[in-house]
């Protein structure tokens, strides 16, 4: 055990061994960022994987709006309350297993996006008149393109 000193607080530190090298005090920085248990590292941490995965995605969406929408739909509700629908259908674990995921965000025009965590499904909802348009796409016509129609669907 030993005592490191960093911005004035005093830390106890062990050495740490790892697959037979050691790893002495001299050697060993601990960083505030990473101490104390009120969890902002993690949100740190996730925030950073989310728009890591939100550049990846925003790509594949990018070119897929280049081209004609998987499917094109209407409803009445209005672009709030299909997006959440969509959102929170796309999130059901039950259906769609491990690739359970759905994130909205808003867009310039004033609808939302509402996309998986790869990008490979997403639509995009926008007001018209009264009601909504929904465009789906989808990176390839397979079953699972097929269970995100069906579930965003049941939200029109």
């Amino acid at each position: 055990m030993s005592l490191a000193t960093i911005g004035g607080e005093v830390a106890l530190h062990s050495e740490t061994k790892f697959m037979g090298a050691s790893v002495g005090t001299g050697t060993m920085v601990e960083s505030r960022f990473f101490q104390g248990s009120n969890g902002m590292h993690k949100l740190v941490i996730g925030a950073l994987v989310l728009a890591a995965l939100a550049g990846c995605a925003g790509s594949k969406m990018k070119e897929a709006r280049a081209g004609s929408p998987y499917k094109t739909l209407a409803s009445d509700k209005a672009t709030l309350v299909v997006a959440q629908c969509i959102q929170f259908g796309w999130q059901d674990e039950s259906v769609f297993g491990v690739d359970a995921g759905g994130f909205k965000e808003a867009t310039e025009a004033g609808g939302f996006t509402v996309y998986t965590t790869g990008g490979d499904y997403f639509v995009d909802v926008q007001s018209t008149g009264a009601g909504s348009s929904v465009k789906y796409y989808a990176a390839e016509d397979n079953m699972p393109a097929k269970r995100r129609l069906a579930a965003l669907a049941t939200c029109l």
